[in-house]
């Protein structure tokens, strides 16, 4: 079904790992999104999980996107690391979890600000100033999320220091 209805963009998506278009979605009969449980009850029952988007399940990263692109691998990995870092991703609320992908985004690009000013001759000071202003952004980023650098404890116990120092009796 290709359908080109006036004033929607066709924008893509990834439905059921297949292109679709904004406006093939629109044109498409709407669906039912709740079942009545009775003929006398007016309840509904709650959509089940398999009816979320493919971005809530985590199956899809960013619609219309090829996840196996290296800016969609970074960004999962990043993901991963920082829900790790928090307790894992199924201790995350759902605010928690979106600024961790906020945050893997911001790393992203400014890795490549990065990258641009090791390829060229430096930074140019709009590009500088973005990226002065974008790293600030992810520091309050991650004092929300309460991620700080924690202090390995590196003082030997009692017996490993008096093997490495000899015994002073």
């Amino acid at each position: 079904m290709s359908a080109n209805i006036p004033g929607i963009p066709l924008k893509y998506g990834c439905f059921s790992g297949r292109m679709i278009s904004c406006a093939q979605i629109c044109a498409q009969k709407p669906v039912e999104k709740a079942q009545i449980l009775s003929d006398n009850s007016r309840t509904t029952a709650a959509p089940k999980p398999s009816h979320r988007s493919q971005v809530t399940n985590g199956s899809c990263l960013l619609p219309g996107t090829d996840g196996r692109s290296t800016w969609n691998r970074r960004c999962r990995d990043l993901i991963e690391l920082f829900s790790e870092d928090l307790g894992g991703a199924a201790s995350l609320s759902a605010a928690k979890a979106q600024l961790v992908r906020r945050v893997a985004v911001t790393i992203i690009e400014l890795e490549a600000l990065e990258l641009k000013f090791a390829i060229g001759d430096g930074a140019v000071p709009a590009d500088l100033d973005l990226y002065q202003r974008t790293t600030n952004t992810l520091r309050r980023n991650f004092e929300t999320l309460g991620l700080e650098r924690l202090a390995r404890d590196v003082t030997p116990d009692l017996r490993t220091y008096l093997q490495i120092n000899g015994n002073p009796a």
